[in-house]
């Protein structure tokens, strides 16, 4: 659906741009070195793998009815800053020991990476705990997300940046 594919994309833009960020490289410099590689043949594995693995979410999300009009009326801009919380403490939770499994990967493999299958598992294992404890898809949040703004309001500044750089964190 493109809520979730908007999410997933917005997600990653800010994980890049922090990691770009903290290794101080331009996006002409990441975008040269993509084109440069975007047709080794590991590049284009990862990048096929990570198709397939979203492709099954997306198609999934669509077979439900989609309340995309926006955020049903008990969703308020408390209720979704808890929600937010919710999100960014079981990213933590979650990442810690993934994280500590590549750190230890590494000792013995200094290339090892972060399998990205293990990161769109990770956000529907943490959308399904959403669901089942406040009762609000993707689509629902993401559409409160947008209508109350929250990407540039500085009362979700502090979360945003957690859920951001513990992702970004992950993937160092």
């Amino acid at each position: 659906h493109q809520l979730r594919q908007k999410r997933f994309e917005a997600t990653l833009d800010e994980v890049i741009n922090r990691i770009r960020q903290k290794k101080g490289v331009s996006e002409k410099v990441m975008d040269a070195a993509f084109r440069e590689h975007v047709n080794d043949k590991d590049v284009q594995e990862a990048l096929s793998h990570i198709r397939r693995q979203i492709a099954p979410t997306l198609a999934g999300s669509r077979s439900a009815p989609q309340q995309l009009a926006g955020p049903p009326p008990p969703l308020s801009r408390d209720k979704l800053k808890e929600i937010m919380v919710f999100n960014a403490v079981q990213l933590e939770r979650e990442l810690a020991p993934i994280k500590k499994q590549v750190a230890d990967a590494r000792k013995t493999t200094p290339s090892a990476q972060l399998n990205p299958e293990v990161l769109v598992e990770l956000q529907q294992s943490i959308s399904d705990a959403v669901k089942s404890r406040f009762s609000y898809n993707d689509e629902q949040v993401m559409a409160a997300i947008d209508q109350f703004g929250v990407k540039t309001d500085p009362e979700f500044a502090g979360v945003l940046a957690r859920i951001t750089s513990t992702l970004a964190n992950a993937l160092q």
